[in-house]
C-alpha cells in the first residue's frame, strides 16, 4: 500500500505538498504512515532544488495523521446501539428514554 501511494503522490508531483492524510481509525495506517514518512524523508532529507525552488517535505510522521471524525462517531453510535440492543436510531431514544 506504501508503494502505490508513493507512486501516486510522485505522478501527481504532489510529495512535497502532502502535509496530512485523513483515513479511519484501522491500526495499519499507522503503520503506513510511518512507512509513507521514512520513504519521503530518505528522498527529501537534503533540501531539493528545483529551477531555483527549494522543496520541502511538510508531511510530519503519525502527527499529520487525521483520524475521520465520522469514523470515529460510526464506532460510538455502533458500541451504543450494541449496549442498548438496538438496531436504530429510533429504538436507540426509545430505550434511553426508558433509562
Amino acid at each position: 500500500m506504501t508503494e502505490l501511494l508513493n507512486i501516486t503522490l510522485k505522478e501527481l508531483q504532489i510529495e512535497s505538498k502532502l502535509l496530512t492524510i485523513t483515513a479511519d481509525n484501522t491500526g495499519n495506517n499507522e503503520i503506513l504512515m510511518l512507512k509513507l514518512y521514512f520513504n519521503l524523508t530518505e528522498k527529501f532529507s537534503t533540501f531539493e532544488i528545483i529551477s531555483l525552488k527549494i522543496k520541502q517535505l511538510h508531511f510530519q510522521n503519525i502527527n499529520n495523521y487525521i483520524r475521520c471524525l465520522a469514523h470515529i462517531l460510526n464506532l460510538i453510535i455502533s458500541n451504543i446501539f450494541t449496549v442498548l440492543k438496538t438496531n436504530n436510531y429510533q429504538t436507540a431514544i426509545t430505550a434511553c428514554n426508558l433509562i
